[in-house]
């Protein structure tokens, strides 16, 4: 799961079979958003352990702004 905010990308990933979880928070990057989620992505599979291409889902979260 990722969560990309106006000053921070929350990233959690959840491994379905042992049920650890890890968690990461990196900075958001303005300028593209994208480079701090793969960062972060990228982080968080090195703490837990796991190749990011091992990765079945991503799910991605957003807020409304009005």
């Amino acid at each position: 799961y990722l969560y990309v905010g106006g000053t921070f990308t929350d990233l959690v990933l959840v491994d379905d079979e042992s049920g650890s979880i890890a968690l990461n928070k990196v900075p958001t990057t303005s300028e593209d958003p994208s480079l701090g989620t793969i960062q972060g992505a990228l982080e968080l599979c090195q703490q837990a352990g796991v190749k990011p291409e091992a990765r079945e889902f991503v799910f991605f979260g957003a807020e409304e702004r009005g």
